[in-house]
């Protein structure tokens, strides 16, 4: 697979890149796919519990994004092995 790195600038936020796997791109959309090294997977785990979206003892090891090319949004899916 290919790598893309994605510029992400969130207002109020700094310019975040992200170096992510290219999974697929179309006229509408580009998807890719990141495996997460383990500090990353326990911070994100740990957010995703406090806000209640998953259930302690859950785990995430990769995650998967569509970005939208002509919607304001984007989606993420989080992976468990």
């Amino acid at each position: 697979m290919s790598t893309v790195n994605i510029f992400y600038h969130r207002p109020g936020k700094e310019l975040t890149v992200y170096e992510e796997e290219l999974v697929s791109v179309d006229e509408k959309q580009l998807v890719t796919f990141k495996t997460l090294p383990a500090d990353v997977s326990a911070r994100l785990e740990h957010a995703l519990q406090k806000q209640g979206l998953i259930q302690p003892g859950q785990s995430i090891r990769s995650i998967r994004k569509v970005y939208h090319f002509s919607e304001n949004f984007n989606l993420l899916e989080f992976r468990s092995p």
